[in-house]
């Protein structure tokens, strides 16, 4: 059996809240009351506040290509996809790493000392 893509969505807003993707084989369709009390990202909503689209098998891949993030029209009830900007995140290096670029930097101090301080 093959089943389509679902899109969990906020009814208010049309915000994504869960995309379940497609599935091939020995599965059979869940509903909207047996994800619900599934999925803990859907419990975070009254399940009167959700949305559901699916799609047909393949479908998803298709209409999202090129794109990171989905959302639905409540006005026309369809997908819209766009790219949001993901932002970087730039971790602070861990105690173990900063102790391994100080004992880098002190090497590399050394040798400079060595050669007659070309550094």
């Amino acid at each position: 059996m093959k089943i389509g893509s679902k899109i969990y969505f906020h009814k208010n807003t049309g915000c994504s809240i869960l995309i379940k993707c497609d599935a091939i084989g020995d599965i059979r369709n869940t509903s909207m009351e047996e994800d619900y009390n599934f999925y803990t990202k859907l419990k975070k909503f009254k399940i009167d506040e959700i949305g559901l689209i699916q799609l047909e098998y393949g479908e998803y891949e298709k209409l999202s290509k090129g794109f990171n993030s989905a959302r639905v029209n409540l006005e026309t009830k369809k997908l819209e996809f766009f790219n949001r900007d993901i932002p970087v995140v730039e971790q602070e290096p861990s105690k173990e790493e900063k102790r391994i670029q100080e004992l880098e930097n002190q090497v590399l101090l050394l040798e400079n000392e060595k050669l007659g301080g070309i550094l």
